[in-house]
């Protein structure tokens, strides 16, 4: 019986609802309905009533949530205290795969930094590729990849909150006075897109078309430089906005419409143990977690 079975059991009574708790945990809903069965098959119990729209518990659940929430409360505190006053160094290297740093990631690293000061935290932006291939040969600890993430080789937890797509365009253009952007918006304008095959299959699907339909003037591996083109006047990037902020005075963001959303993980390899600073990292950003 694993510790993260009863999280996943734990959230589900808390929420009444297997939907609501997936979302919560940040995990699909047939991954919780697939460990909740294999907990009930573990245990030769019946836990829940079923065909009801919103979670019950037969009588030996409701024994079990009790029991299981007092094995979480005790193990939240045991970690704790093994924890406290446990002075850990060390350097953890993240690399940020062509995209904004995460309000969560800082969070979390302001929690660590504060509370193990001699812990050092180095962040790296590069491409994609190059981020894979320093996770697997162990010179990152961590990395920070957009959803969907290629997780094969990885743990992986997705962070709370998304970010929004949108065209950057020149503060003087036409574009700039639109409140949204729309495919037929981008039918004629010069497009600057993405190097990241991720996110040109996520367009290309809002699109609903391929993106060589478009007229594609340029292409870009991080925001800087996207900005940097467009207000150069080379043309319209799609940007990847996390606080519907600008870079520069002279450019604006439009968000898409249909809305496109994006969310992030953070992955660590899943061939070598973390190192003591790592594992600290990690649990703060869970705590960061469950907090938003």
């Amino acid at each position: 019986m694993e510790l993260r079975v009863l999280r996943y059991f734990s959230m589900v009574v808390q929420e009444r609802n297997i939907s609501r708790a997936a979302k919560k945990l940040h995990v699909s809903q047939p991954t919780i309905s697939k460990q909740l069965k294999e907990l009930e098959d573990e245990l030769s119990i019946t836990l829940f009533k079923r065909g009801s729209r919103n979670i019950q518990l037969t009588p030996p659940g409701e024994y079990f949530a009790q029991q299981v929430q007092h094995i979480l409360d005790l193990m939240d505190k045991l970690v704790v205290n093994l924890h406290e006053g446990q002075p850990v160094s060390g350097r953890i290297l993240i690399g940020i795969g062509e995209l904004e740093l995460t309000q969560s990631i800082a969070e979390a690293i302001n929690r660590l930094t504060s509370r193990q000061p001699d812990i050092q935290i180095d962040l790296f932006s590069t491409t994609d590729e190059d981020l894979h291939n320093k996770l697997q040969s162990g010179l990152f600890d961590f990395g920070i990849m957009l959803n969907p993430a290629d997780t094969q080789n990885y743990n992986a937890v997705e962070l709370p909150g998304d970010t929004t797509w949108g065209i950057l365009a020149p503060q003087n253009s036409l574009l700039a006075t639109h409140r949204v952007v729309t495919p037929d918006d981008l039918t004629q304008l010069p497009l600057i897109t993405a190097q990241q095959n991720v996110i040109n299959t996520q367009f290309s699907q809002w699109l609903k078309k391929p993106l060589t339909t478009l007229n594609q003037v340029a292409t870009y591996n991080f925001h800087q430089n996207a900005a940097r083109l467009v207000s150069a006047g080379i043309g319209y990037a799609l940007y990847l906005n996390s606080h519907s902020e600008v870079p520069q005075s002279d450019l604006a963001f439009i968000p898409l419409m249909p809305e496109l959303t994006s969310t992030t993980s953070l992955v660590w390899s899943n061939e070598r143990p973390p190192s003591a600073a790592a594992k600290f990292l990690i649990d703060h950003v869970y705590q960061c977690q469950s907090r938003h």
